[in-house]
């Protein structure tokens, strides 16, 4: 089995369109992904390849971060979560789970249940699941787009406990008696500091920069790495970067910079092992 994982981050998933450009004649067993990562996984799921994706984002993003009214971001979310639906439902249409070429598995949280919720792909109960319905609640971050109301539930991003899905996936081939490799590529680690001495809410969460959410997918990443070496042949690909928000369209162009980056680091690794 070779297994791919894919981090969460917004637009900065631009990043991992392009690193997954050396893999792009070939086939995954199983997919996990959050947010921005169960995009890009439920397309490659759905037979869509990496260049074609890195279009639809590009294509896309102005339309998915388009801002509500109302002081976004303080009284209301940033953004509709149906900015986000509207445009996968041209893509995707109302393809059930069991449908995908690949299996899949995507991360999400219900605020209503107060737990995580895994979809599987390959298991009875999610296989007449909507392949939008999944990827819309695993996409719908808490402040940039409101929650996704589901068969009772009120989802919100998987990111909230698992932005890099690997410890997941880990767990699956595990469970499932599976043998191989597992690959994660992240979009991207924020290398800024700061001193966030006497900081409030402001500072930290609603005045330009966020730093609370790269904070938590870092250090969250870093740990999920440390616990999965040494497993399945893992291996994590991902890159240094400044503060770019989740939702920064103005920055598509260096993303697709670091992107390019990443890829001559995953070619180079690629033909070492060769």
């Amino acid at each position: 089995m070779k297994g791919l994982s894919l981090n969460g981050g917004g637009i900065r998933g631009i990043i991992t369109t392009i690193a997954l450009l050396p893999f792009e004649k070939e086939t995954f067993d199983v997919i996990a992904g959050t947010s921005t990562g169960s995009i890009i996984g439920g397309l490659l799921s759905f037979g869509y390849k990496p260049s074609e994706i890195n279009s639809l984002y590009n294509r896309l993003a102005h339309k998915v971060f388009k801002k509500s009214k109302w002081f976004p971001g303080v009284l209301t979310a940033r953004y509709s979560i149906d900015n986000i639906k509207n445009e996968l439902y041209k893509i995707v249409g109302d393809i059930e789970l069991g449908d995908l070429e690949t299996k899949l598995i995507v991360t999400a949280y219900d605020t209503v249940k107060g737990e995580p919720v895994i979809f599987k792909s390959y298991k009875e109960k999610f296989k007449k699941t909507k392949l939008l319905d999944v990827i819309t609640a695993s996409c719908a971050a808490p402040t940039y787009f409101g929650c996704y109301e589901w068969c009772g539930g009120c989802l919100v991003d998987g990111g909230v406990y698992a932005n890099n899905p690997s410890a997941i996936l880990v767990r699956e081939f595990e469970r499932e008696n599976w043998s191989g490799k597992i690959i994660n590529i992240g979009t991207g680690r924020t290398n800024e500091t700061f001193k966030p001495k006497n900081w409030g809410i402001a500072q930290w969460l609603v005045w330009g920069k966020t730093p609370i959410i790269s904070t938590f997918m870092d250090s969250s990443h870093d740990i999920i790495v440390e616990q999965c070496k040494g497993k399945f042949g893992f291996v994590s690909y991902d890159i240094e970067i400044p503060y770019i928000a989740m939702d920064d369209v103005s920055k598509m162009e260096e993303l697709t910079m670091y992107g390019k980056k990443l890829k001559e680091l995953i070619e180079n690794d690629l033909k070492l092992l060769d």
